[in-house]
Order: C-alpha cells, then sequence, then structure tokens
C-alpha cells in the first residue's frame, strides 16, 4: 500500500514537473503536500490524545461507580449478617420458650396426677367415714327401739325428758310389774354386752377403730384438704393458662419476627444481586467500550506511522529529484537554492520526526 502510495506521488509529481518545467512551483507544490501531511497527522494526535482522555476518564467514572457499589454491597453483606445473627437468637430463645412451655405442661400433669391421687384419699375416707356412720346410726338405732320398750314396758311416755325419766325411775312412780326384775335383769344384760361390743369395737387395731371425734376431725381435715388441693389446682391451672398464653403469644411473636427477618434478609439478597449484576453489565461495557477505543488509536497510531514515514520517504525522494533536475544557466545560483532549500526541508523533515515522535510517545 506505502509503494503504491508513493508510485502515485511519483507520478504526479513527474507529471507536474514536466508541464510546468517550473522548479519554484514544483517546490511550492510539494512544501504545500507536506504541509498538509502535517496538519492532517497532528489533527490525528489531537484527536487521538483527546479520545484516550475521554477513554480514561469514563474509565474512572466507572472505577468510582463501582467503589461506591461495592462499599454500598458490603454494608449490605454485614447487615445480611446481622440479620441471621438476629435470627440465630431468636431461634435460641424459641427454643428455650419451647422448653419452658413443655416443663409447665409436665409440671400441670404431675399436678393432675397428685390432686387425683388425693381424690382417691379423699373419697376413701369418705366411704370409711360413711360406714362408720351407718354402723353408729344402727347401733343408735338399736340402743333407742331397746329403750323405747323398756319406757313402754314402765307405762312412761318416749316423749318425756330424759331428765323427767331418771326423775320418775327415782321416785319409783313408774308402773310395776311382776317381770319387772326379769326386764331390768335382761337391761343388765343388754348393757353388758353392749359396753363389751364398745370395748371390743375400742380394741380392734387401726385403721379400723375410729371414733366419732376421730372421724369427725379427720373428715374435717380431708374438708379442708380438698379445699386447698382445689383453691392450689386453681392457681396453678390459672398460672399455668396465663403461661402458656404469654408463651403463645411471644412464640408468636417470634415466629412473625423472623418471617420478617427472613423476607428482609431475601430482599436485600435480591436487590445485591440484581445491583452487582447491573453492575458487572456496566463494567463489561465500559471494557467493551474501552477495548474497542484502544483498537481505534492503535488504527490511528498505524495510519498515523504510515503517512509519517510516506511523507519523510516523499521528502526524501523530492530533496533527490530537485539535485538532478537543477540544469539551466544559472547552475551555482539554482545549486545554492537548491541547497538552501534541502537544509529547509530536512529542519522541517527533522521537526516533523520530533514532533511526531512525542504525540507517539
Amino acid at each position: 500500500m506505502e509503494n503504491q502510495s508513493n508510485g502515485a506521488f511519483e507520478f504526479e509529481f513527474e507529471r507536474e514537473h514536466r508541464s510546468s518545467g517550473d522548479h519554484a512551483e514544483q517546490k511550492h507544490f510539494l512544501k504545500q503536500k507536506f504541509q498538509a501531511h502535517a496538519k492532517t497527522l497532528n489533527e490525528d494526535f489531537s484527536a487521538f490524545e483527546i479520545v484516550d482522555e475521554t477513554s480514561d476518564a469514563a474509565f474512572h467514572e466507572l472505577r468510582s461507580e463501582y467503589n461506591t457499589l461495592k462499599a454500598k454491597f458490603d454494608a449490605m453483606a454485614l447487615e445480611r449478617e446481622k440479620l441471621i445473627k438476629r435470627e440465630k437468637e431468636n431461634t435460641t430463645e424459641i427454643a428455650r420458650l419451647l422448653h419452658l412451655n413443655a416443663e409447665l405442661e409436665e409440671g400441670r400433669a404431675a399436678e393432675e396426677v397428685k390432686s387425683q391421687a388425693n381424690l382417691q384419699s379423699l373419697n376413701k375416707w369418705k366411704s370409711q367415714y360413711n360406714m362408720l356412720l351407718n354402723k353408729s346410726k344402727q347401733t343408735l338405732s338399736s340402743h333407742r327401739s331397746f329403750i323405747e320398750s323398756i319406757l313402754d314396758h314402765l307405762g312412761i311416755d318416749r316423749n318425756m325428758d330424759v331428765n323427767e325419766v331418771v326423775r320418775i325411775l327415782q321416785k319409783g312412780d313408774h308402773k310395776s310389774s311382776k317381770d319387772s326384775e326379769a326386764l331390768i335383769a335382761e337391761l343388765k344384760i343388754q348393757i353388758t354386752r353392749l359396753e363389751g361390743e364398745l370395748l371390743a369395737e375400742r380394741a380392734k387395731p387401726s385403721p379400723d377403730t375410729y371414733t366419732h371425734e376421730t372421724v369427725t376431725k379427720a373428715l374435717q381435715e380431708i374438708m379442708e384438704l380438698k379445699v386447698q388441693l382445689e383453691r392450689e389446682k386453681g392457681q396453678n391451672s390459672t398460672q399455668l393458662e396465663k403461661e402458656k398464653s404469654q408463651s403463645s403469644s411471644r412464640l408468636e411473636q417470634e415466629k412473625a419476627r423472623n418471617s420478617n427477618l427472613v423476607r428482609s434478609i431475601n430482599q436485600y439478597r435480591r436487590h445485591s444481586e440484581r445491583e452487582t449484576k447491573a453492575l458487572m453489565e456496566q463494567l463489561t461495557a465500559a471494557y467493551t467500550e474501552l477495548n474497542e477505543v484502544r483498537k481505534a488509536l492503535d488504527v490511528i497510531h498505524q495510519t498515523s506511522s504510515h503517512a509519517l514515514s510516506t511523507t519523510i520517504s516523499i521528502s526524501s525522494k523530492v530533496e533527490r529529484a530537485q539535485l538532478h533536475t537543477c540544469t539551466t544557466v544559472e547552475f551555482h545560483s539554482e545549486e545554492e537554492e537548491t541547497v538552501s532549500n534541502s537544509g529547509s526541508s530536512n529542519m522541517s523533515s527533522n521537526f516533523y520526526e520530533q514532533n511526531s515522535a512525542e504525540h507517539i510517545g
């Protein structure tokens, strides 16, 4: 490509040289060509510097945005760790409350068993008391019937006061009969028998030996114990229900709080994933654009280098052509002018090479 460009330029130069035959015009034409190439190269290098600065600024801006998003993501990750730690603490508290609720249920069951045992003992005491009471009633009824029969036999009213009956018996105002002695003897026998039965009842081993006072006292203690048990059972039941209600309420609150925490964690995670994905897409696009810009800059650099080398080659060929074409009568003046122009051209070429090297560097 460079050879074709050089050939075209040489052909144009020879055509212009043959047609005009004027060395000054040829020199002016070459100078304009050289200046046009130098201007184009300077514009290319200026554009290259602008694009390079723009790409660097865009890269730094994207880098700053990436650092900002990364800091935000790290903060969200730290918040997520705090939420996970709090969720673990809530799980431990829920386990503790469940364990406490289980202990309360066990205590309630134990109290229920104890209450059932006390109730069975109370029923046993009550059954024994009723048995003794019935036996006492039977004995009392038997004694009452016997005493009433004696009072009827003696002609004494059954409804009379006990003290009056004793007074009548002491005075002897009662009705006498021929078998009164026999009746009194029978009464003594009955009294002796009853005393023997009473002594036998008292001699029986415990717990079959109960007096009326003992049974009454035991029954009273049993009733007091039953009332106390019912009261304690009511208090325990109320306390257990209250604690169970509080535990259930706390459990529901903790469940709701944990659900909210899990929902917040999931929202943070999804939000972080979306922001991270968007950030990676932006960075990928930025790197792609930066690579495209660098490729374009490389192409500009190669084109500028090629144009510079082409211009330098053409300038050298023009200088050699000027030396060979100066054959007029004014040889010395033309030779001096050629040398002067060649020096000026070399200075321009050296300046352009130095300027190009600075831009390329």
